[in-house]
């Protein structure tokens, strides 16, 4: 209530004992990615599922942020590979078992 009073203009929160907390919000931005392309843009043919070799890639991250798992997902049979990330969740680890 008083926070919402100071931040409407009022006055209240000068008669208060304690001055108010300043509170620290963690916002993650998350890492910038140059010239991505929306996944509206991919070609008609792959949404289709007709042919055989088109890929969905996604990660699985674990609820403390330190491991991953990759899972590739082949659009046309749903034929699934799912590896664990064992350095991090990098661009060179997901090349490397991508690779593989």
């Amino acid at each position: 209530m008083i926070r919402s009073d100071k931040k409407a203009g009022g006055t209240l929160y000068k008669y208060c004992r304690q001055q108010l907390k300043k509170r620290k919000r963690i916002v993650y931005k998350g890492p910038v990615i140059t010239d991505k392309i929306s996944i509206e843009h991919r070609p008609a043919i792959v949404n289709a599922r007709g042919r055989f070799g088109d890929l969905a890639m996604d990660t699985i991250i674990d609820k403390n942020h330190k491991n991953a798992i990759l899972t590739l997902v082949e659009r046309s049979c749903n034929y699934c590979i799912i590896g664990k990330l064992q350095y991090g969740k990098n661009a060179q680890e997901l090349h490397v078992l991508y690779s593989t």
